[in-house]
C-alpha cells in the first residue's frame, strides 16, 4: 500500500475502457474544482481500451502535474480500481467511472463536511443524464439527513439495509478502507453490491451532504447496459458472497445487520432472475447448472415478496416463473438493483 500523504486531500480514481466520446467531459469536470491542482491527484486507470481513451488520458498527463496515468491490460473495472486504490495518496478517495462527471468547484466543500465531522465515509446525491444531457431523474444514497452523523450499525437499526450501493455515491476516508482492509471484487459485474456490504456495517461515522455531486450519463457504450448473460450469473455468486458476509454478524447485538443483508441476498436473486428475463434469456439457461439452481432456491426463499415465484421455480416451471417475471416487471419497471 502506497504511503498517504497528508498534503493531498482527494484521490480522484477513473477506470477507463473504451470512453472516448465521453473521457474529455470527465477529466474537465474533475479538473474544474475549487482547490489547487497539487491538493489532489487524479488517477487514470486504462483497462485495457482498444479506441482513443489511452491517446486522450497521455494528452491530459502531458497538460497536469495532478494527473496519474496507468496501462494495464484488459481486467475489469475492480481490478482498476484496486490498482487505483494501491496507488492512491490522498486523505480522501473519490471513485468517478469515465463516461460520467461531476460537479465542478465542490471539492473544498466535501473536504470540509469530512474533516468538520471526521467522517469516514460522506454520502452525496447524483443525477441520471441522457446523452445529450436532458436530466432524467435525481437520487439520493440512502435515508440520511443532513445534519445526522450516523454508524452504520445504527443507520442499518433504523432503516435497513436501504441505501445506495453504488460506489460513487459516496467519499471515504482513505485510512478507513484502508483498517478495514475493503477491496473490490474482482472478475465480477455489480462488484458494488458486495462492495457496499463490505465497508457499510463497519462504518463508525457516515454524514450526508446535500449535493448533486455526481452525474451519471446513459451512454451505450457503459458495460452495465450490454447484454450479457454472466451478469446473472455473477448476480448469483454476489447474493452467495453477501450472504457468507452476514454470517460474521449473526451474534445477537448484530441480529439486525444480519438479518438485512439476508433481505438483500433475497432481492439479488430476485434480480438475477429479472435481469435474465429482461435480456431475453430463459431461465433455464440459470437453471441448468446445478451449481446456480442450488444457491437461487437456497437465497430464494429469502426473498418473502415473491415467494411465490421461487416456489414455482422449485417446480420446474420456468415458463409460468417467467412469464410471472414479465408481470411484476409491467407492474413495477424500476424496481431493481442500483448497481
Amino acid at each position: 500500500m502506497i504511503k498517504q500523504d497528508e498534503c493531498i486531500k482527494f484521490s480522484v480514481i477513473i477506470p477507463v475502457y473504451n470512453v472516448e466520446l465521453y473521457l474529455n467531459n470527465c477529466l474537465d469536470s474533475v479538473l474544474n474544482q475549487d482547490i489547487e491542482k497539487d491538493q489532489y491527484e487524479i488517477i487514470l486507470i486504462d483497462d485495457g481500451s482498444t479506441d482513443g481513451s489511452a491517446k486522450i488520458c497521455k494528452k491530459y498527463k502531458s497538460q497536469y502535474k495532478n494527473i496519474i496515468f496507468i496501462s494495464q491490460e484488459n481486467r475489469g473495472v475492480s481490478a482498476a480500481r484496486n490498482r487505483g486504490l494501491m496507488e492512491a495518496k490522498g486523505k480522501y478517495i473519490v471513485f468517478i467511472d469515465s463516461d460520467d462527471y461531476i460537479k465542478v468547484n465542490v471539492l473544498s466543500k466535501l473536504y470540509d463536511k469530512m474533516e468538520k465531522y471526521e467522517l469516514d465515509v460522506l454520502a452525496v446525491n447524483s443525477a441520471m443524464h441522457e446523452k445529450k444531457g436532458d436530466l432524467l431523474s435525481f437520487h439520493k444514497a440512502g435515508r440520511f439527513k443532513e445534519k445526522e452523523i450516523i454508524t452504520g450499525i445504527d443507520y442499518i437499526n433504523m432503516y435497513g439495509y436501504n441505501v445506495s450501493v453504488c460506489v460513487w455515491s459516496y467519499i471515504y476516508r482513505h485510512s478507513f478502507l484502508v483498517q478495514n482492509n475493503i477491496k473490490f471484487v474482482e472478475n465480477l459485474f455489480h462488484e458494488d453490491c458486495v462492495w457496499t456490504t463490505y465497508w457499510f456495517p463497519n462504518c463508525r461515522k457516515i454524514g450526508y451532504f446535500n449535493v448533486d455531486f455526481y452525474h451519471r450519463v446513459l451512454s451505450s457504450g457503459s458495460i452495465m447496459r450490454r447484454k450479457n448473460l454472466k451478469k446473472c450469473f455473477d448476480l448469483v455468486t454476489v447474493a452467495e458472497l453477501i450472504y457468507e458476509h452476514a454470517e460474521k454478524y449473526k451474534m445477537k447485538e448484530s441480529i439486525a445487520i444480519y438479518n438485512a443483508l439476508h433481505k438483500y441476498v433475497g432481492f439479488i436473486i430476485w434480480s438475477a432472475l429479472r435481469s435474465c428475463v429482461q435480456q431475453g434469456y430463459d431461465i433455464r439457461v440459470l437453471m441448468n447448472k446445478d451449481e446456480i439452481r442450488r444457491c437461487v432456491l437456497k437465497y430464494g426463499k429469502l426473498n418473502k415478496k415473491y415467494w411465490s415465484l421461487f416456489l414455482l421455480i422449485k417446480l420446474k416451471a420456468y415458463r409460468l416463473s417467467e412469464f410471472m417475471i414479465k408481470i411484476i416487471i409491467r407492474m413495477k419497471p424500476i424496481e431493481d438493483i442500483k448497481d
